[in-house]
């Protein structure tokens, strides 16, 4: 009787490993978001299965961990896709051509929906897509070779995500100032020369003397004048935004700037920006940002307004009604 239900364990076993070694070569070919969300789906009902069956820990692990992996890949392409003009929220599939990228039309008006994408998908894989690699590895890595304790796909997500900071992650990275605030950093600033991270439709509101949109990429450029700057709130594009503007200060090019940030005070990013800024304000309620459809959104925290200059009076009479004012001491 032991004997038979060792055989049958051996045997379930084997198929749930000729099952993930099947989906696993799709990890490789994956290339358009199309074939993530597939690879997702695959991995999840093979996750499922293994359980279902008595499969040892190690490959249940195994099947957590592949559907992880899938996860990370859907939110690298949700991060650097384009998104399709004319409709907010479409995606244009990509294939791999050789070197080159190519189109694939049969994916050009695929929205996030029709993919069957939630916006809970969309926002935890692009996170877990933002964990620095070596911590992804290792982790994943020591999750498939553990033979004692079950994982599974939510107490691996768990353990990527910590520490890691929660920026923005609702889908998009598109998240417009309203003319309130832009208007009082205007008033501060005397005027707005540069908008290091916009796009035409923001202009519309920032009125910037001179603009960078991702296609211009204001990370390759040097910033002059009074800065206005509304990161992209998506890892590792805001830390990157945020030193870029803290290097422009210290060399003297960047003569007074306004950076807007969600409140992350444990990340280098933020402790950064208040020991170089003047003062900082914390915004009371949480700013209902516009889309570029028009709407009104908020992100799942509240937001900061750091000052770089020397007209320290002028910004607590500007931001004093958003919010508490703290001066930052040099």
């Amino acid at each position: 009787m032991k004997d038979q239900r060792l055989s049958k364990i051996s045997r379930v076993n084997d198929v749930c490993l000729a099952k993930l070694n099947r989906i696993n070569q799709q990890l490789a070919e994956c290339i358009t978001i199309e074939d993530a969300k597939r690879g997702v789906d695959a991995a999840a009902l093979l996750e499922i299965y293994a359980k279902r069956v008595g499969a040892n820990v190690t490959t249940f692990n195994r099947a957590a961990a592949l559907k992880v992996r899938f996860e990370r890949r859907l939110g690298e392409l949700l991060s650097s896709a384009p998104k399709a003009r004319g409709t907010r929220g479409q995606l244009r599939g990509r294939k791999s051509s050789g070197d080159s990228v190519v189109e694939s039309p049969e994916n050009k008006s695929a929205t996030l929906k029709e993919l069957g994408i939630t916006p809970k998908l969309s926002m935890r894989s692009q996170r877990v897509a933002a964990v620095p690699v070596e911590k992804f590895d290792a982790l994943l890595s020591q999750i498939e070779a553990e033979a004692d304790k079950e994982m599974g796909t939510t107490k691996i997500v768990s353990g990527l995500l910590s520490n890691v900071p929660a920026t923005k992650f609702t889908g998009d990275t598109e998240w417009f100032t309203p003319s309130e605030y832009v208007e009082a950093a205007r008033r501060v600033l005397g005027d707005i020369d540069l908008d290091p991270a916009s796009n035409d439709q923001a202009q519309q509101v920032i009125k910037a003397e001179k603009y960078f949109t991702p296609e211009t990429d204001g990370l390759t450029h040097k910033w002059n004048g009074r800065v206005f700057l509304n990161p992209p709130y998506g890892q590792p594009e805001v830390a990157q935004f945020i030193k870029k503007l803290l290097d422009e200060i210290n060399c003297g090019r960047v003569i007074a700037a306004i950076l807007l940030t969600n409140d992350n005070t444990d990340t280098d990013w933020f402790q950064a920006s208040a020991q170089k800024a003047a003062a900082v304000c914390f915004v009371h309620t949480r700013i209902k940002f516009w889309k570029p459809d028009g709407r009104p959104s908020s992100p799942t925290n509240g937001q900061s307004f750091f000052y770089f200059g020397e007209a320290l009076s002028k910004f607590v009479t500007e931001f004093e009604p958003f919010g508490i004012l703290m001066k930052c001491l040099q």
